[in-house]
């Protein structure tokens, strides 16, 4: 039987993200990658957590995988990546513009 949610409590006290910026890993843009394997949700991206958009886009991650397994495992990875690139860049652009406006972000200043 599973309990309420009203009668469990939090599995831990509050923890603050160790990192207030965005990481985007490109994993879309390497030549190979290893047979067998995929990444998703964090390991792909982390948004910075203040914005919300993380479970978002893992969502449509997952929307994603479900479609590319409909064709195969065949270069799975490849196309998973090559998929999920596009939502993952509609979050991304408005969380990293307004990155840059916060103070513990370092500038990068090769206009990175």
């Amino acid at each position: 039987m599973i309990a309420p949610l009203r009668a469990v409590g939090p599995l831990s006290g509050w923890r603050r993200s160790p990192s207030p910026a965005s990481r985007w890993r490109r994993y879309d843009r390497l030549r190979r990658f290893p047979a067998g394997l995929l990444v998703f949700g964090d390991a792909i991206r982390g948004f910075n957590p203040i914005y919300g958009q993380g479970m978002s886009v893992a969502a449509l991650e997952a929307l994603a995988l479900r479609d590319c397994l409909r064709h195969g495992d065949r270069d799975l990875a490849r196309r998973f990546f090559r998929i999920t690139a596009k939502p993952i860049g509609v979050a991304w652009k408005p969380s990293v513009g307004s990155d840059v406006a916060l103070p513990l972000i370092r500038r990068c200043p090769h206009a990175c």
